[in-house]
């Protein structure tokens, strides 16, 4: 029997109350924002070699970012960049002290902004098979604890420090969005320096859900006399992974840091997309522990977080589970496999259930044995419901 929505009355209420969220929930892939398309040059005048210069600079940041591959420029050919370019403008900008322009600026009064064609870029990397970072990216919690000869401290939001200016430097270049804790009374009464200087998962982890629900980045960074050293720890969907850096220059320790940490989270999210998925290839999953709009809502972002989603609608709501209708970008395999690994859902069965429209009529007359001598019709069927269980915070309800 197909499913419906309204094939259990009883539950009317509950749908009610999901169904204010109905319209967000429609159809979903990369959003309209332009800001991983976006790259700022400065320019020493407006001449024409000079433009066509940062065009191609800036493409090669856009490449990069949208890939989440640091190696990509290393993969593919790049046509002339002005075919990529959407529109750009010249601003006038305040000159920066020497000592703060970083090696690849020009001295210039000029900031020429570049805004890159985001399907034109998203279709040179399929063509030339390989996978794309949606811009529908989570927010990083980071956490950075400094020791400076005597001094030790962890970076807020509102500080002005050069060491997190670089790391909001480099986590823009690279497409990331950073969110600094507040280290306000609320966060000193549930982390102390040394739970990030040790990168201790479960502090950071509750001190980090008021500010965003992805990936956990906590760092130390320590002036040794000679140099500098950092650890950086990587929390993402239960697991932690570490790397140690260490030079002379703590912005060339925080840029290798980054980067590293940001071509991880690119072999992750990023996806090798099957353009021939149509309708016709979506599938079904069911959440099971759904009993409130808090619930669907974390529903709703478990599955809009995969980058294996395409789309999604919302088929059924009842009491305590919804199911959704997913449409992908990839196969089966990958957003099972991409599922598994996220600790807010446990699965249910192994196999799928495949649900399929039965003609009632031509099922009866097949067992009485009554076909005429011809095989009843057997309808296609429509997707695989594959089910899970919505867990709480600490990975159980």
């Amino acid at each position: 029997m197909a499913y419906s929505i309204f094939s259990h009355h009883k539950h009317l209420l509950f749908f009610l109350l999901v169904s204010a969220l109905w319209s967000s929930l429609a159809s979903f892939g990369v959003q309209a924002g332009s800001d991983l398309f976006d790259v700022e040059v400065r320019v020493p005048d407006e001449s024409k070699k000079v433009r066509q210069a940062a065009f191609t600079r800036g493409l090669q940041v856009v490449m990069v970012r949208l890939s989440g591959d640091s190696q990509v420029l290393n993969k593919l050919t790049l046509p002339p960049a002005s075919r990529f370019v959407k529109q750009y403008r010249y601003d006038v900008v305040e000159l920066e002290p020497v000592a703060q322009l970083s090696a690849d600026r020009a001295s210039g009064q000029l900031q020429l902004w570049i805004q890159y064609d985001a399907e034109k870029l998203s279709a040179l990397l399929h063509e030339n098979l390989l996978p794309v970072w949606s811009q529908q990216r989570d927010e990083i919690v980071l956490w950075l604890a400094v020791r400076d000869g005597f001094q030790h401290y962890l970076l807020k939001q509102d500080d002005d420090s050069i060491i997190k200016k670089a790391a909001d430097d480099i986590a823009t270049e690279r497409g990331l969005s950073v969110v600094w804790p507040k280290m306000d009374d609320r966060d000193k009464q549930t982390i102390r320096f040394a739970d990030v200087w040790a990168g201790f998962s479960r502090p950071l982890e509750q001190a980090s859900r008021r500010y965003a629900s992805g990936p956990i980045l906590a760092a130390n960074l320590a002036w040794n006399g000679t140099g500098w050293v950092s650890e950086w720890t990587l929390l993402d969907s239960g697991k932690a992974q570490r790397w140690v850096f260490d030079n002379a220059d703590y912005a060339t320790v925080i840029t290798d840091a980054i980067d590293t940490i940001a071509d991880e989270l690119g072999s992750r999210y990023a996806v090798l997309e099957d353009l021939t998925m149509t309708d016709q290839d979506s599938i079904q999953v069911e959440l099971k522990g759904v009993t409130s709009v808090a619930d669907f809502k974390a529903a709703e972002r478990v599955l809009k977080s995969s980058p294996a989603v395409q789309s999604l609608q919302l088929v059924e709501a009842y009491s305590d589970y919804v199911i959704f209708k997913v449409l992908l970008r990839t196969n089966e395999q990958d957003f099972l496999q991409r599922l598994n690994r996220n600790n807010k859902v446990r699965q249910l069965i192994a196999e799928a259930v495949v649900v399929a429209d039965t003609d009632d009529a031509a099922v009866a007359a097949d067992s009485q044995g009554n076909t005429g001598g011809t095989a009843p019709k057997q309808p296609p069927p429509v997707a695989a419901t594959y089910r899970y269980q919505l867990l709480g915070v600490n990975g159980a309800r």
